[in-house]
């Protein structure tokens, strides 16, 4: 799910437990034509509430948050569900972070960026001379119109000011020419891998190695030995022997 829609391994998490949401709502049970959600909560489903994981969104910024000129809305990655509170949790790359948010317009039909070309197959024509020439066939997406988009509503949300807007106009890019001979399909990085590279660059580490390789790895290591005594402190864990016959699950460091 996460290398489909190019988003980070950070969002693991986020990845699985959406998988688990989807599948106890459509999944099968021992009992017949009921799912393992109705059978645990005795409850019925709405599947068309379900949506496609990674669909880009615009989350909607209530008037206590915002100031008078500032957007009204804010774009997103859908990448699950809401657990406490019923909703969608949507990743914002800009901010790197991950809200469940009640108020959405998804964007379902936007797939491509637009003037990127897509060369669809190469087709092999034969002429009256025998000779077989070589032709090139390509489809160059269609601008994306954001008003037609679906609005989708949680029960008593009121959304009625709700006008979903863009921070930035989509820039027109120059189409990539068709070479005659045989086609050799060109991409553009896009601002969303561009994002995705600061983001990278900037992460946090993700095992002891990484983060005492760092420039920063004495703030690593003081923060590293702070956790260790508040863990001490608070007694978190106790020496013992390992069960007989048991596979003992090894420690591991985390660092967000």
């Amino acid at each position: 799910m996460l290398y489909a829609k190019n988003l980070p391994k950070k969002l693991w998490a986020e990845a699985v437990n959406t998988a688990a949401f989807v599948l106890n709502r459509t999944g099968k049970s021992k009992q017949n034509e009921k799912t393992p959600f109705e059978v645990w909560t005795n409850q019925s489903f709405d599947i068309h509430e379900l949506k496609i994981f990674g669909t880009p969104v615009y989350a909607h910024i209530p008037k206590e948050r915002r100031k008078k000129w500032d957007k009204k809305a804010e774009k997103g990655l859908m990448v699950g569900y809401g657990e406490d509170i019923k909703g969608y949790r949507i990743y914002f790359s800009e901010k790197n972070t991950v809200d469940t948010k009640r108020d959405v317009v998804f964007l379902e039909q936007e797939k491509n960026k637009k003037g990127e070309p897509i060369i669809m197959f190469d087709t092999k024509e034969e002429n009256n001379g025998g000779e077989e020439s070589q032709t090139t066939s390509e489809v160059t997406p269609t601008n994306f119109d954001e008003d037609s988009c679906e609005i989708t509503m949680c029960e008593s949300v009121s959304v009625s000011e709700y006008q979903p807007c863009s921070d930035e106009e989509t820039s027109s890019e120059e189409t990539t020419p068709v070479l005659n001979e045989r086609s050799k399909r060109v991409r553009k990085q896009t601002s969303f891998y561009k994002c995705n590279n600061v983001y990278s660059e900037e992460s946090e580490p993700v095992t002891y190695k990484d983060a005492m390789s760092r420039k920063d790895a004495s703030k690593w290591s003081e923060a590293i030995d702070k956790e260790l005594q508040t863990l001490k402190a608070n007694n978190t864990w106790d020496y013992c022997d390992a069960p007989v016959n048991t596979k003992v699950v090894a420690r591991r460091s985390l660092f967000w």
